[in-house]
C-alpha cells in the first residue's frame, strides 16, 4: 500500500501566513492601480471641460463662462444662491452652458465620487424643471468652478466695489471675466474636484475634494488639466487667485487661509495632505 502523508498543522499555518502576507502586500497595490485608472478617467473628463471652456470663451468675445445664468434650461432649483448680486433660481449652471461644446453630461461626474457628493446630495426630486434629456441623473456634477475664474463685471443694477474689504468675494459677480485680464492663465485654476452643491467654490476650501491618491485634478484658465497635490496649488505660485483681480495683500491673505485649512486637515481636507 502507498503511504500517504498529509500536511501537518504547522505546514498549513505557514502556508496561510504566507498567503496573508502576500495579500497584505498586493491588495494595496491593486487598490492604487484601480484608483490610478480612475484618476486617468477623471483627467480625461477635465481635459474635455478645459477644451469646452476655451471654445466657450472664443464664442463669447474672450469672456469666461458664468458660474450660472438666470432663467435658462434646465432651470435648476437646488443651490438657490441669492447672495448680493447673485442670480437665484431657476438657473443654468456652467455645466449646462458647456454642453454645446462637450455634448456629454457624464463627464461632469468623477469616477471616484459618489452620488451623495456635489449637486443633488439626497435625491433628484424637484431639482430642475427640465432635466437634460429627461434624465435627472444628468443634473449631477462632482466638479466646481473656481469663483475667481468667473469673477467679472456685475450684472446691471449691482454696484461693484474693488476697494471694499471683502472684494473680490462680495458682491457676487461671477458672470465671466475677460481672458486678457488674467496675467498668467496657466497658473489660475478654473475647475476643481469638489462637493459644493452650488456651481462654484469660493473663498472657503471645505468643499474641495482630493479623490485620487491624496491629490486632485485641476483645469486651468488656459484649458490644460493636471493632477496635483493641494499644497502645490498654494506654493510657489498661488493658483486660486491672481493679480489681474486681487491685490498682493488679498492674495497673501487667501493663501494663508488655505494653508491653515490644509494644516488643520479638518473633514475631507485630511485626504489632501
Amino acid at each position: 500500500m502507498t503511504n500517504r502523508r498529509g500536511f501537518t498543522l504547522i505546514e498549513l499555518l505557514v502556508v496561510i501566513a504566507i498567503i496573508a502576507i502576500l495579500a497584505a502586500i498586493l491588495f494595496p497595490v491593486f487598490a492604487q492601480a484601480r484608483e490610478k485608472a480612475r484618476q486617468v478617467s477623471c483627467l480625461s473628463n477635465l481635459k474635455q471641460m478645459g477644451t469646452g471652456l476655451m471654445m466657450y470663451a472664443q464664442d463669447y468675445d474672450e469672456i469666461t463662462v458664468s458660474n450660472r445664468i438666470a432663467g435658462a434650461p434646465p432651470f435648476r432649483q437646488s443651490a438657490a444662491g441669492g447672495f448680493l448680486c447673485e442670480v437665484g433660481v431657476p438657473y443654468a449652471s456652467w455645466h449646462d452652458l458647456l454642453q454645446p461644446y462637450v455634448k456629454n453630461y457624464m463627464i461632469m461626474r468623477c469616477p471616484s465620487s459618489v452620488l451623495t457628493e456635489g449637486y443633488l446630495r439626497s435625491n433628484f426630486s424637484g431639482t430642475a424643471l427640465q432635466p437634460p434629456g429627461g434624465d435627472r441623473n444628468n443634473l449631477a456634477f462632482h466638479y466646481n468652478i473656481n469663483y475667481i475664474y468667473t469673477r467679472g463685471n456685475c450684472r446691471p443694477g449691482c454696484n461693484d466695489n474693488p476697494a471694499g474689504a471683502s472684494f473680490p468675494w462680495n458682491p457676487h459677480c461671477a458672470f465671466g471675466r475677460p481672458l486678457a485680464g488674467i496675467p498668467s492663465p496657466a497658473d489660475l485654476i478654473a475647475v476643481v474636484e469638489g462637493d459644493a452643491q452650488s456651481p462654484d467654490i469660493r473663498n472657503a476650501i471645505a468643499n474641495l475634494r482630493c479623490r485620487h491618491n491624496a491629490g486632485g485634478v485641476y483645469v486651468y484658465a488656459d484649458g490644460h488639466a493636471a493632477w496635483k497635490k493641494f499644497a502645490n496649488t498654494l506654493n510657489p505660485v498661488f493658483q486660486w487667485e491672481d493679480q489681474g483681480l486681487a491685490t498682493p495683500a488679498q492674495i497673501a491673505a487667501q493663501r494663508n487661509a488655505y494653508a491653515n485649512a490644509l494644516a488643520q486637515g479638518a473633514g475631507h481636507l485630511l485626504h489632501c495632505r
